[in-house]
């Protein structure tokens, strides 16, 4: 198939976002790329979300629907992979939007990019009521990216666009995985494979106020779990400077997090282990001279 023509399978659970889902499928249905399959995965929702898939499917036949009973996000966008057609992959939450030209920007980058796997840029963020609130992003970068990944995850799921064979060369979802099942998957594909990054804007991305006030220590804790588990799997790593500059980071950013939370008992224990995993980092020292002056 020509790589102009291949066909592009986008994962979408979902799971009582029926209030939503209309935004998201339209912002597919405007995509300048058309060659795209939309697999919805309901997972479990007790509003109208049936109702509004099916209208959507009436409307274009590219758009299919599945429902599961409730599993988990991990577990149904793993129940859409096994459905899935297309050569590539790509993500979007029902709550999101894409921008018109995501799908073939992100298509013409991996083109231009044979040895990459993944290619994806930045997003705006939005409100709940959909009104964009920051243009803001974090620092993304390209290549072989595994330390990044370690430290934070920096690759924008949403914005992602996948080759279907380096998701299928590492299992794909782990349904065990409910926090952060993107995160664990990028860093198990970038063992081997290269990322791209693309400094433009690709997508729409909800800050719901239950994400706002999400249990910080929750989303850390399954992070901490995952890179555990990464290690164990990869202990050629270990022994590496990778590990040790990124597991520091990876304390030093989510000591930063606890602090602007307010939690500042929790961020010092967190500086601390960033201290003991990496003692070379002037940024850590730093960080606990201006965290002590500051109390």
């Amino acid at each position: 198939m020509d790589k102009l023509q291949s066909l592009i399978s986008i994962v979408t659970p979902t799971y009582n976002r029926a209030y939503l889902l209309t935004e998201a499928i339209d912002s597919v249905l405007a995509q300048t790329y058309p060659h795209w399959e939309m697999i919805i995965v309901d997972d479990g929702s007790t509003d109208g979300t049936a109702a509004i898939v099916e209208a959507a499917t009436a409307k274009d036949h590219r758009i299919s629907y599945y429902y599961q009973e409730n599993a988990g996000q991990s577990s149904a966008r793993q129940h859409a992979l096994s459905v899935a057609r297309g050569e590539f992959i790509a993500f979007l939450d029902s709550d999101n939007r894409w921008l018109p030209e995501r799908l073939q920007k992100g298509l013409d980058a991996l083109a231009r990019n044979p040895n990459c796997a993944v290619s994806y840029g930045d997003c705006y963020i939005l409100d709940e009521d959909g009104k964009r609130i920051s243009d803001r992003n974090m620092r993304r970068y390209s290549g072989f990216i595994t330390e990044q990944l370690v430290k934070d995850n920096c690759v924008s799921f949403n914005t992602s666009l996948t080759r279907r064979e380096a998701i299928d060369s590492v299992g794909g979802f782990d349904p065990n995985v409910e926090v952060a099942d993107d995160y664990d998957l990028w860093l198990r594909i970038s063992v081997a494979h290269e990322f791209v990054y693309i400094p433009e804007y690709l997508a729409e991305y909800r800050v719901m106020t239950k994400q706002i006030s999400s249990n910080k220590m929750r989303r850390y804790k399954s992070n901490t779990v995952i890179l555990e588990r990464f290690f164990r799997a990869n202990p050629q790593l270990l022994n590496t400077g990778l590990h040790r500059r990124g597991m520091g980071g990876f304390y030093l950013r989510w000591s930063q997090y606890f602090d602007l939370a307010g939690e500042h008992k929790e961020a010092w224990r967190l500086l601390l282990k960033s201290l003991q995993v990496n003692p070379s980092n002037p940024a850590v020292l730093k960080k606990m001279v201006k965290y002590l002056l500051a109390r």
